[in-house]
Formats: structure tokens, sequence, C-alpha cells
């Protein structure tokens, strides 16, 4: 057995790719852990432990919202893998999203879809989708519920950006697919066979609307959890949008206790104090972490070989 083989025979398995994942993952965990350790044990807390049910609930049906999305736009790329595929590979390279560096998150995704027979172009197309409509989602939910701090000089400039992108989808739904079409043609790479449709644009914007409210929703609950300071609901939603569309446009720059619980303990310290703010950040970023090591176990417990059916959304 030649050396390519074995190593293509060893990673032919989800369970041993999850290894692959989770063993950096959780190495990250632990460096933040140890690292921000004395500003954790530094904070005076008053955790009411029956919040904490309703931020996992929150996120991890951010997390359903989002794959559904997901779902429904390799449903249109492609029709080799059921839904079970698709969650198996998905939960994974959303987890190493915690990994510094991108190349991770996306060399992940582009690998495990080809070993599925799934060609890069359509992935890397779909992955370009999903971050244009995870942003545009973005954008509408902060003019929805603006962060306090900045809605005086930044609401009017993100209401003629997502209107800009909204007119644009509107009289031209394909615009995305004839730019990527484009790109493709460049690099003499077949064009995608396929048409988007207004209907499917609006489907999986909402999709992506409902994962920026219930992230933020999981945000006020953790709060809740860890400090008796009042806070109100849509002041939390525009701060937890503002630091995640900071995170999307930043998507070069490491990960770790980086930008986005920069920026977001730096936001929460206009309704809190800032220390609470940054034990807030980071402990959110940790809760977040072991949710979506779940998700990878539980696309663990699924066969591995999965037949080729599309399901699409």
């Amino acid at each position: 057995m030649t050396i390519r083989k074995f190593f293509n025979q060893f990673f032919n398995d989800f369970r041993l790719w999850g290894l692959v994942i989770t063993l950096p993952v959780a190495g990250v965990f632990g460096i933040t852990l140890v690292r921000e350790w004395d500003t954790l044990t530094a904070f005076n807390w008053h955790i009411r432990w029956r919040y904490l049910p309703l931020s996992v609930v929150m996120h991890s049906l951010a997390l359903g919202t989002m794959f559904a999305a997901w779902q429904g736009m390799m449903g249109r790329f492609t029709n080799k893998m059921n839904w079970q595929g698709n969650f198996q590979i998905y939960t994974l390279s959303l987890l190493a999203r915690r990994i510094p560096l991108p190349i991770w998150y996306m060399g992940s995704r582009l690998y495990l879809y080809k070993r599925e027979q799934i060609s890069l172009a359509k992935t890397a197309s779909a992955t370009t989708l999903e971050v244009t409509l995870i942003a545009f989602s973005g954008l509408v939910a902060y003019l929805l519920f603006p962060e306090p701090s900045t809605r005086t000089w930044l609401w009017i400039p993100i209401l003629i950006l997502a209107g800009s992108v909204f007119i644009a989808s509107s009289i031209q739904p394909n615009l995305i697919v004839d730019l990527i079409n484009f790109g493709l043609k460049i690099l003499k790479k077949d064009p995608l066979g396929f048409t988007l449709t207004r209907a499917k644009l609006f489907s999986w914007s909402t999709f992506y609307l409902g994962t920026w409210l219930l992230d933020g929703i999981g945000l006020y609950f953790t709060i809740l959890t860890l400090t008796t300071v009042p806070v109100d609901l849509p002041s939390v939603i525009g701060i937890s949008t503002l630091t995640a569309l900071v995170a999307i446009f930043s998507l070069l720059l490491p990960g770790g206790m980086g930008l986005k619980e920069l920026t977001m303990s730096v936001l929460l310290s206009t309704v809190i104090p800032f220390s609470a703010g940054i034990v807030i950040a980071i402990a959110y970023r940790l809760l977040n972490t072991i949710i979506e090591l779940a998700w990878v176990g539980v696309g663990g417990v699924m066969d591995g070989k999965i037949p080729p059916h599309a399901i699409e959304c």
C-alpha cells in the first residue's frame, strides 16, 4: 500500500476528521482559558444558572438556521449529498472557524466536499454566496436593532449599503452567479449551470436574519447568566450584530482573543462595566465553542457513508 492510499483510507471517516479538527480547537480553547484565567477568576461572579440553558438553546437554533440555508444552497449547487452528509461537513468546518486563521475553515470545507466528489469551484462558489447573504442579513439586522453608541453615524451608511445590495439583487437576482461564472471563466473552469431566483435569495436571507437575531438573544441570556446588571434586549442584539459584522469584514485576521472579542468588550462597555464586558466576551466564545463541539458530536453518530441524495430548502 502506498503512503497516499494509506492516508486516503485513514481520513475517509468523519470521526477521524472530527478528531483532526477538534484537537486544535480544544487546544485553542485551553490556551484561551489559561491566558484569561486571571481575568475570569478576578471577576465578581453572580451566576444565575436558569438563564444558561436559554443561551445554549438560542445559539443552537442560530446554528440550525445557518445549516438550513446552507442545505438549500448546496441542494442548488449539487445533487450528490443528502442533509446528513452536509450536516457532518458543515458542523466540522463551522467548528474549524475557532482555530486562528481562516485556512482551517475554508480548507476543511473544500477538502471534505472534494472527497465527496463535489468540485472545489462549486464549494467555493456556495461559500461565496453564503458569506454574501450572511453579511447582507447582518446589515438588515443592524438596521432593525442598531447598536446604541454607533446608531447616530453608522445607521445611514449601512442603510445605503444594504439598500444597494437589495436593489441590485431584486433587479438581477442572478448577479452573484454571473460574477462567480466570470471568475470561473478567468480560471478556465466550467461555469455554474443554474440560476438563482428572488424567492430563493429571500428564503436563505430570512434564515440568516434569524441567525443574527437568535445569536443576539443568546448573548442577552449569557449576560443575564453572568451578571445582575440590567440590560435591554434590542441593545444587546445590536451589539452582537455589529460585533459579528466586524468579524466578517476582518476574516483575514487571526482568531483567539482577537478583534471580535475586543469589539464585543468595547461595545458592551456602553451598557455594562468594561470588566464585565471582557469576561462576558470570553465566556460567550468558550460557551459557543462547547456548543459547536456538541454539534460535531451529533454528526459523529451519523453514518459516515451517506448515499447521494439532495434535499433542497
